[in-house]
C-alpha cells in the first residue's frame, strides 16, 4: 500500500484520456441542454467534453441520479452505452491517454474483436458506492501486455475506472485484506462498516492490554544484576519484547485506522455547506450569465475538459488539459484578467460573505505546503498558490480557496483539524517533518510496519502453539499412599 494504490481514475488520466474540444460544433448552450434533461434546480458541476467527436453537456447532481449527458451540438440525450460502443469508447481512450511503455507490444495496435467485454454489477474494485450511478457497468479488458481493465459506464458513456495487473494483484495483499474490502462485504456499507469498527475496537482493546501485561512482567528491578529483564523465553520472550517496543505503534495504527470510519460521526467533513457554496456564486445559479459559447483565447491548448463556474454572480470557464495547470478566463472574455486566475483581494473580499455573523480574522496566501494544506506521498499534488480564509466562529472555520478554479477547495474547523492529526498523523505519518523527505519517510514506515509484523507473527505462533499443538499428557504417577 505504501507503493502500490488502490486502482482507481486519476483527474490526470481522465484528462490524458479525454478527447479534445471543438467550441465549433458546440451550438446548444449550457442552460438550452439542462432544461432537455426533465430536471428540476441546478446542477452541482456542470462540464463541456467530448464523446465520439461530439461535444457533449455533462451535469451533476447527488439528489437526481447522478450525471446527466446531453449533446451540445444537437441537443440530444446521449443514449445508454453497448458492449461494441462501450468496446470503442474504451479504445479510443487507450489510444489517447498515452504513448506505449517500452515492452507493451499492443497498446498502439490493439485489435478491436480482441477486446472483451462483459457487463457486470459490481467485482472487487468496483464495489464502492459511487459507482452505484454507473451500474451495471462494461468491465473492459484490453489484450495489452500491462493486462489493463477499464470499467465504462453505460449511463455517462466514459471510462470510470482504469486499472492494470500490477495494481490488481499487489492490492490483493494490500489494500483489500487491509480496508476487509472483498466484495460481499464492501457492497454493503453497514455492514462493512460494522465489521471494520467492530474489529478496530477490539484490535485497540487487545494491544492495550497486551501493553499492560507486558509492562507488569516487565524486571525493572533485579535482584541479581545477571537476571534477564523478561521472565519468559523462546517465542514468549520475543512477543514481550516486541511488544514493549512496537506495541503503542500497533496502538495508534489500530486506533487511528479505527477513526478513519469516523465512528458515530464524531468528526466534521471538509465541504462547505449548500449556503456556503451559494453565497460563494453570488445567489443561484443563472444560465443567463453563460450565454453561447466560452471565448478560448489563440493561445491556449486545447482543452479536453472546460468547467462552468460561478462566482461573485459573474460567469468563469475553466480549461483543463493534460499536464498544464487549470486556468481560468471570464466566459464572455470581456473582463480580461492579468493572469489566468483570480487575484488575492477578489477572493478574500467574497470570502467574508461566506460565514454571516462572523469576522475575517486572517487571511493568507499558501506558496508552499504546510502541515495542514499538503500533498500525500505518491497523490497528485495539491494545488499552489492556494488562499486561506480564517473566521472567528465558534468552529474555527478555515477556507481554502482556489484561485485557478475560483472555487473553496476545501473548509476545515478545529474538529476535522483534530481528525487531520490523530488519523493522518498517525496512520500514514503525515508529519511535517517528514512530508519533505519521502526516503526519510518512506524507511521510518517500513521500519515501524516490520516491527509490527514481527510482533503480530509472534503473537500468531504462539496462539497457534497453544491451540493446536497440545502436548500429551504424561501417565499418572502412583501416590505415596499407594507405596
Amino acid at each position: 500500500m505504501v507503493f502500490v494504490a488502490f486502482p482507481s481514475l486519476t483527474w490526470a488520466e481522465r484528462l490524458a484520456g479525454a478527447e479534445p474540444i471543438d467550441l465549433r460544433t458546440c451550438r446548444i448552450t449550457a442552460g438550452q441542454a439542462w432544461l432537455t434533461t426533465g430536471r428540476s434546480g441546478t446542477p452541482e458541476r456542470t462540464l463541456l467534453t467530448t464523446l465520439n467527436g461530439r461535444p457533449v453537456w455533462r451535469f451533476f447532481s447527488s439528489s437526481q441520479d447522478g450525471w446527466a449527458v446531453i449533446h451540445a451540438d444537437d441537443g440530444s440525450p446521449v443514449p445508454p452505452l453497448t458492449a461494441d460502443r462501450a468496446r470503442s469508447l474504451a479504445l479510443a481512450f487507450a489510444h489517447q491517454s498515452s504513448t506505449p511503455a517500452p515492452h507493451d507490444h499492443g497498446r498502439a495496435e490493439l485489435d478491436f474483436k480482441q477486446i472483451a467485454v462483459t457487463s457486470i454489477e459490481r467485482d472487487q474494485w468496483t464495489a464502492h458506492p459511487r459507482f452505484n450511478p454507473h451500474r451495471p457497468l462494461f468491465r473492459v479488458q484490453l489484450p495489452d501486455a500491462a493486462g489493463t481493465v477499464l470499467h465504462v459506464s453505460p449511463t455517462t458513456a466514459e471510462v470510470v475506472l482504469d486499472s492494470s495487473r500490477h495494481e490488481r494483484a499487489w492490492n490483493w495483499l494490500g489494500a483489500v485484506p487491509h480496508w476487509i474490502y472483498f466484495t460481499a462485504i464492501r457492497q454493503s456499507t453497514p455492514l462493512w462498516r460494522a465489521i471494520t469498527i467492530t474489529g478496530s475496537s477490539v484490535g485497540v482493546a487487545l494491544v492495550l492490554t497486551g501493553l499492560i501485561a507486558g509492562l507488569l512482567r516487565w524486571r525493572f528491578r533485579r535482584a541479581d544484576p545477571y537476571q534477564a529483564r523478561t521472565p519468559y523465553s523462546g517465542w514468549r520472550k520475543w512477543h514481550h519484547l516486541a511488544g514493549l517496543s512496537f506495541g503503542c505503534i500497533a496502538l495508534t495504527w489500530i486506533f487511528s485506522g479505527l477513526l478513519s470510519m469516523n465512528p458515530a460521526s464524531w468528526f466534521d467533513g471538509e465541504s462547505p455547506t449548500t449556503a456556503q457554496r451559494t453565497a460563494w456564486r453570488g445567489g443561484n445559479w443563472d444560465w443567463s450569465l453563460f450565454k453561447g459559447t466560452p471565448a478560448i483565447l489563440a493561445d491556449e491548448p486545447r482543452p479536453r475538459i472546460i468547467e462552468l463556474v460561478q462566482f461573485a454572480n459573474q460567469s468563469y470557464f475553466v480549461c483543463h488539459a493534460p499536464s498544464v495547470s487549470p486556468t481560468l478566463h471570464p466566459w464572455d472574455n470581456s473582463r480580461a484578467l492579468s493572469e489566468p486566475r483570480l487575484d488575492h483581494t477578489a477572493l478574500i473580499a467574497h470570502a467574508k460573505l461566506l460565514l454571516p455573523g462572523h469576522s475575517l480574522i486572517r487571511s493568507s496566501e499558501l506558496r508552499n505546503h504546510d502541515a495542514h494544506f499538503y500533498t500525500h506521498l505518491w497523490r497528485s499534488p495539491a494545488p499552489l498558490p492556494m488562499f486561506r480564509a480564517e473566521f472567528d466562529d465558534p468552529a474555527g472555520t478555515w477556507f481554502h480557496l482556489d484561485p485557478h478554479t475560483a472555487q473553496i477547495f476545501n473548509c476545515s474547523t478545529a474538529n476535522s483539524r483534530l481528525y487531520r492529526w490523530l488519523y493522518h498523523g498517525l496512520h500514514s505519518l503525515d508529519f511535517p517533518w517528514l512530508q519533505g523527505h519521502p526516503r526519510t519517510w518512506i524507511g521510518t514506515k517500513l521500519f515501524l510496519l516490520s516491527g509490527g509484523l514481527f510482533l503480530s507473527l509472534t503473537g500468531t505462533i504462539l496462539a497457534a502453539k497453544r491451540l493446536f499443538l497440545t502436548q500429551t499428557p504424561s501417565p499418572a504417577q502412583p501416590s505415596k499412599s499407594s507405596l
